[in-house]
C-alpha cells in the first residue's frame, strides 16, 4: 500500500483565549476565512464574535475577536458567515448588554468591521439572528428567532438596506415553538427558509417537524412545505438541486425516554413539489449525533459533514464526520476525524467548502471533557482534505494499483455469473467488502472474517464492477466482471 499524496492539514486555532469554535468557514482564492465565537482576553471573558483568516497550508494569518467592545458579549452561530457580491462577507449574531438584541456586521478580507448594526426590540424575551443573505439590489435580509412571554416563539424575518438600516421586519408563526436556521436563494428567486416547528416542552411525548417557508425578497409569505414525521429537527444545512428540489440535512429522533431525546442523523430529498425521493438515516444515536451542513458537487452527488460519537450514546469520543452521497442516496463513502487523538475529546464539523480543485474544506471545534487536563478545553478546528475525504494520517490508498498491490484481494472466477471466491491477505480479514458498478452506486457490502469468502453476484446485470475491500483506512480494489 501506498500513502497517497494529498496531503492536506488539519489544524487546531484558540489565539490566546480560552474557548474558540469555528461555526462558518469560505473559502477565497487560496486564502480560508472562517467565523464562529471565543471568549474574550479580558479579565470578565465576555464572549465575542470570532472572524479569522488562514492560508492554504492551515497557518493562520489572523483569528480575532470581531468586536470587543465591553461590557457586551457578542456570539454568532453555525453557517452564519456569506459572501457578499462586492468580495467581501457578512455576519449576523447576538448581542447581550442589558436586554437581547441582534447583530449584523460586513467585513472585509483584512476583517475590519465595515459598518455593525444592532436591532433592539423590547417585544421579545429571546433574540437570536440565525442566519444572514444578502438580497441583490435591495440588501440583506436576517432570519431571527424571537419568543413571546408564553414560552412560544415565532421566525421574525428582517430585511435592511446595502448598510443594515431597517426596512422592514415580518413575522411568521405555527403557533408552537418556530426556529429558522437557514436562508437559501431558490432558483426561481426567491428565498427559502429552513426552520422547525416543535413542541414547547421536552416532556414526552417530544415532537419537532421541519418546517421550509418560502418568502419573497421582502419576507413575505410565498409557500411552505410542513414534514409530516415529527421526528426531525430544523434544516442544519439544505441546498435547492437542479431539479428544483431540496437536498437537507438535519437531526433524527431516535429515542425519546423520559423526556430524554437522543438522535441520529438524516439526509433527505425532496422533490419540487416537496415530494420526499429518498431518505437516509446514519450514525449512533446520541445528544450530538447529526450532520450540519451539505454541499452540491459538480456532478450532482452530495457532500455532508457533522459528528457522530465512537460508539452508542455513552460514548466519550465523537468523531468529526464526512459523507459522500449519490444521487439516489447511496452512500459512497464515508470517514471519520479527530482533531486531537485522544480518548475523551469531541471532533465537531459545521461547515464545509468544496475548492475548485475538488478538496474538502471543513470547520467546527474540539472539545476536551474537562477530566482530560489540557487547555483550553474548547479550540477552533479546521480540516482541508482531498476530493476523496483523504488526509495522509487517515487514508492509505494504493493509487494507482500495482501487480504486487493487486495480491492483497483476488477474486475468482473473473468473469463470473452466479458467485465469486474472494481472497484476501491476512492483514485484510475484518474488511468491509463493497461492491459498485461503473456509476458509483454500492450494489453488496459484507464485513468479510476469513481469507477465502463466495459472494453471490447472481442478481447483478452483465457488467464491469469495482470491488474494494476496506479496513481501518486501508483500501484493496480489484476489477470484476459479470458476464
Amino acid at each position: 500500500y501506498t500513502q497517497i499524496n494529498a496531503q492536506q492539514f488539519s489544524s487546531l486555532y484558540y489565539s490566546n483565549r480560552p474557548l474558540a469554535l469555528f461555526g462558518s468557514v469560505e473559502s477565497l482564492d487560496d486564502n480560508y476565512y472562517v467565523s464562529g465565537v471565543t471568549a474574550g482576553t479580558d479579565t470578565n471573558q465576555y464572549i465575542k464574535a470570532l472572524f479569522g483568516k488562514t492560508l492554504s497550508n492551515g497557518s493562520s494569518q489572523y483569528i480575532n475577536g470581531l468586536i470587543d467592545t465591553l461590557p457586551y458579549s457578542y456570539q454568532c452561530f453555525w453557517n452564519t458567515l456569506n459572501r457578499t457580491s462586492d468580495g467581501n462577507f457578512v455576519i449576523c449574531g447576538e448581542m447581550i448588554d442589558t436586554m437581547g438584541k441582534i447583530f449584523i456586521a460586513k467585513i472585509d478580507t483584512n476583517g475590519h468591521v465595515m459598518f455593525i448594526k444592532d436591532y433592539p426590540d423590547t417585544t421579545w424575551l429571546l433574540y437570536h439572528a440565525q442566519n444572514v443573505i444578502e438580497i441583490p439590489g435591495i440588501g440583506f435580509m436576517i432570519a431571527v428567532n424571537v419568543a413571546y412571554p408564553n414560552n412560544n416563539s415565532a421566525i421574525l424575518l428582517i430585511t435592511t438596506d446595502t448598510v443594515g438600516n431597517l426596512l422592514q421586519k415580518k413575522i411568521h408563526d405555527l403557533n408552537t415553538v418556530e426556529f429558522p436556521w437557514i436562508i437559501r436563494k431558490t432558483i426561481s428567486g426567491t428565498y427559502m427558509i429552513g426552520a422547525v416547528t416543535r413542541k414547547s416542552n421536552t416532556n414526552t411525548p417530544f415532537w419537532a417537524k421541519t418546517w421550509l417557508l418560502e418568502v419573497d425578497s421582502m419576507g413575505n409569505y410565498v409557500n411552505q412545505w410542513l414534514d409530516n414525521d415529527n421526528k426531525n429537527k430544523w434544516p442544519y444545512g439544505m441546498q435547492q438541486t437542479a431539479d428544483s428540489g431540496w437536498i437537507i440535512v438535519r437531526q433524527h429522533l431516535a429515542y425519546d425516554v423520559a423526556g430524554l431525546q437522543l438522535y441520529n442523523a438524516s439526509v433527505i430529498k425532496l422533490d419540487k413539489n416537496f415530494t420526499k425521493e429518498w431518505e437516509v438515516i446514519k450514525g449512533d444515536s446520541g445528544f450530538d449525533t447529526g450532520l450540519y451542513d451539505v454541499e452540491i458537487l459538480q456532478d450532482g452527488k452530495y457532500i455532508v459533514c457533522g459528528t457522530t460519537p465512537e460508539w452508542g450514546t455513552d460514548s466519550a469520543h465523537h468523531f468529526g464526520w464526512i459523507l459522500k452521497i449519490d444521487t439516489d442516496g447511496t452512500i459512497l463513502w464515508e470517514r471519520k476525524y479527530v482533531a486531537y487523538e485522544r480518548f475523551g475529546t469531541y471532533s465537531f464539523l459545521y461547515d464545509i467548502d468544496v475548492l475548485p480543485n475538488g478538496d474538502l474544506l471543513a470547520c467546527g471545534e474540539l472539545r476536551f471533557t474537562f477530566n482530560v487536563g489540557i487547555t483550553p478545553i474548547q479550540q477552533g478546528w479546521i480540516l482541508r482534505t482531498d476530493s476523496n475525504g483523504c488526509v495522509i494520517e487517515n487514508c492509505i490508498l494504493s493509487s494507482p494499483l500495482t501487480r504486487e498491490e493487486e495480491s492483497a484481494i483476488q477474486v475468482w472466477p473473473n468473469p463470473a455469473s452466479n458467485y465469486v471466491i474472494v481472497s484476501l491477505e491476512n492483514e485484510m480479514l475484518h474488511a468491509e467488502l463493497k461492491v459498485f458498478d461503473v456509476t458509483g452506486k454500492l450494489m453488496i457490502e459484507k464485513n468479510v472474517t476469513e481469507e477465502q469468502t463466495a459472494i453471490d453476484v447472481s442478481d447483478l446485470n452483465r457488467g464491469m464492477y469495482l470491488m474494494i475491500a476496506e479496513k481501518q483506512g486501508m483500501f484493496a480494489r480489484v476489477k470484476m466482471v459479470v458476464e
